[in-house]
């Protein structure tokens, strides 16, 4: 009885599945201007968590349209900037492990110096010696050929916005020398030699706290409002926008009131272009809507998947007339109504984002026919 039935449904496949192709390409059909992007299993999920924002999308050159340097220092764009800071922030982290660890190997040094036989000495020494280089390993980070931890100075970026200034880096020294880890004494030979490590690793270990305290103040300057990105960061720069907008209708404002709204209202509007921008894979931007892309579905089928990537640029989304601002109330009770449109717009994007995925972490039966995500 199973034979038929299995045989029944690889012939229901058989026939469904030229059709459920047919109207995976009927989209192609209507935009031949605009050829998708294939993107192979299981790619497309690293597409849709880029274009929703779970997942940094690097661009592979920095987009940016501002000179290389600012008073003769290397200038770092503002999407870089939250890269380089994220990689700063990744080996300070690493660094504080390797030099907590060596701190126990110095406790253990002194605490059990009369117990110690040569071969437990050698081998916490071996430990303490490995810690040390995987500190200097970390101090020889770079990105884009900036090192990270040498102890030099950039500019970075904030964003492009009316009121954008420069914020000077200084990149801290965490190498080895840097942070007092060498010399002959710098040991657990002896009790006395693992004392005065202790002492070094206790002042090197407040010093690396102090950066990453330092780290965290740049951040706050860097992006005050804590973009995210993908459709996320578009949604929030979305909302905060019409709260500004909100607050614009009202009609006792000053000038001088109005005007400071108007600011960030530009700012944030600058904010969704930024996004927009940023969001890459394989070097191809995915908010722009300049292409689709074509996925390879899961195994066994393999059927394609066509998926609409959106135009989530201010223009794309009706923010971007010359009346969208909250320079009088009038105009702010028309952006609120805008927005409100907008952020239906993103809503719909992001469902076909999660049909997608679904259909991406599924895989299909001989007779199961799928629909498609995309308008």
């Amino acid at each position: 009885m199973q034979a038929p039935k299995r045989l029944l449904s690889w012939l229901s496949f058989a026939i469904s599945a030229p059709f459920l192709l047919l109207g995976q390409m009927l989209p192609l059909l209507a935009r031949p201007e605009a050829g998708p992007v294939f993107v192979p299993y299981p790619e497309g999920l690293r597409l849709i968590a880029v274009v929703e924002g779970s997942l940094r999308g690097m661009p592979h050159v920095w987009p940016f349209d501002l000179p290389e340097t600012w008073n003769g220092l290397p200038l770092i764009p503002y999407r870089d900037a939250l890269h380089m800071r994220d990689r700063m922030a990744a080996g300070i982290e690493q660094d504080l492990l390797h030099l907590l660890a060596m701190r126990e190997l110095g406790l253990q040094a002194v605490l059990r110096d009369a117990r110690l036989e040569d071969e437990q000495r050698r081998r916490l020494q071996d430990e303490f010696s490995y810690r040390v280089e995987r500190v200097g390993r970390v101090s020889e980070s770079t990105y884009h050929g900036i090192e990270l931890f040498g102890g030099g100075t950039v500019v970075f970026w904030r964003r492009r916005s009316p009121a954008n200034q420069p914020i000077y880096v200084h990149l801290p020294d965490l190498s080895p020398t840097g942070l007092g880890l060498v010399g002959a004494s710098f040991d657990l030979a002896s009790a006395s030699n693992a004392s005065y490590a202790l002492a070094t690793l206790d002042a090197a270990i407040d010093s690396v706290a102090l950066r990453r305290s330092e780290l965290g103040a740049l951040s706050l300057r860097l992006e005050p409002a804590a973009p995210r990105d993908g459709l996320r960061g578009t949604v929030h720069h979305q909302e905060r926008l019409r709260e500004l907008a909100i607050q614009a209708t009202n009609g006792t404002l000053n000038s001088g009131q109005r005007a400071h709204l108007q600011l960030f209202f530009e700012t944030e509007a600058l904010g969704i272009q930024d996004v927009a921008e940023a969001a890459c894979h394989a070097g191809t931007r995915v908010l722009d809507g300049e292409t689709d892309a074509l996925l390879e579905g899961p195994p066994p089928t393999h059927l394609p998947i066509f998926l609409h990537l959106p135009d989530a640029t201010p223009t794309g989304l009706g923010l971007s007339s010359a009346t969208f601002d909250v320079t009088t109330a009038s105009n702010a009770s028309a952006a609120i109504a805008t927005l409100d449109a907008a952020l239906d717009r993103v809503a719909e994007f992001r469902l076909d984002l999660q049909a997608a995925r679904e259909r991406l972490l599924t895989r299909p039966g001989p007779g199961h026919v799928a629909q498609r995500p995309g308008r």
